[in-house]
């Protein structure tokens, strides 16, 4: 499991954990964390969820639907035009 999901996983433990007695779930829930763990465990969900935050905005400002797609159109029109300018001048343009 990848270091970035761990506060997910943090998460769905400790709801598990609230849930157990309700789900009629025998005995009582093996995972019982510490004060100090789940002092971690809140302060790596808030920084999860922050950096979450902060994808969607940028995924938004750059009008694009994944960080890794972010080649789009306005891209592809930005060195067209940066070609366009250096086509004259001996100078090469911009070639993403």
């Amino acid at each position: 499991m990848e270091g970035r999901h761990i506060p997910l996983f943090a998460r769905s433990l400790l709801d598990l954990r609230s849930l157990w007695s309700k789900l009629d779930l025998p005995g009582d829930c093996p995972y019982n964390p510490s004060e100090e763990e789940l002092s971690l465990h809140a302060r790596q969900y808030v920084d999860f969820e922050t950096m979450q935050e902060l994808k969607m905005w940028l995924k938004a400002s750059m009008q694009t639907t994944s960080g890794r797609a972010a080649y789009n159109e306005r891209m592809a029109t930005a060195k067209e035009s940066s070609q366009a300018a250096a086509g004259g001048t001996g100078r090469r343009g911009y070639d993403g």
